[in-house]
């Protein structure tokens, strides 16, 4: 299911229980103009994987960065504008690609600015580390057969799911 609906109730109750700013991060499913605005409020940051449909333009302005993940990967990181010329919701943003070889390029966009206080390949890692856990979510639910829940209620979710988090933890240890 996507999630992105959820997004309009979390953000003020996470707002609500932690003092900002807070940092988002996410897939590029949230990478829209709307969901931006959502992040970008009450001086919150946002590292995003960038999505294609969002017409990105570069600031001709500002100077395109290159340089190298500690991989020798290539980087380029520029500023620009998320979405269309006219656009009500249109931002201004920062976007920073890793290009690998052998696999996709990894794309991000954040509000993050200062190539020196926020280096390119930090917020790579950054993103990246969140991949790693998104993976990790997949194996667990395909190992333990999470795709049908043994209770019903939130409780009961929350127990199975934490279990199994356990017994995973247990296996990368074995």
């Amino acid at each position: 299911a996507n999630d992105v609906r959820l997004v309009p109730q979390l953000l003020p109750d996470v707002r609500r229980r932690l003092d900002g700013p807070r940092l988002w991060l996410a897939d590029r499913q949230f990478c829209d103009l709307v969901q931006i605005e959502r992040f970008a409020k009450q001086d919150d940051v946002f590292v995003l994987r960038y999505n294609a449909k969002v017409k990105f333009q570069h600031d001709t302005n500002e100077p395109l960065r290159e340089g190298f993940d500690g991989q020798g990967r290539r980087i380029t990181d520029e500023c620009g504008w998320l979405g269309r010329d006219g656009h009500p919701k249109q931002c201004y943003v920062r976007r920073v690609m890793l290009h690998r070889k052998d696999d996709d390029e990894i794309t991000i966009v954040t509000n993050l600015f200062g190539p020196r206080k926020f280096p390119a390949t930090q917020l790579l890692d950054l993103y990246l580390q969140r991949w790693g856990i998104e993976q990790m979510f997949q194996k667990v639910t395909e190992v333990f057969g999470l795709e049908h829940l043994i209770g019903s209620s939130a409780e009961a979710t929350i127990f199975q799911f934490s279990f199994c988090l356990l017994l995973y933890n247990q296996i990368q240890l074995v």
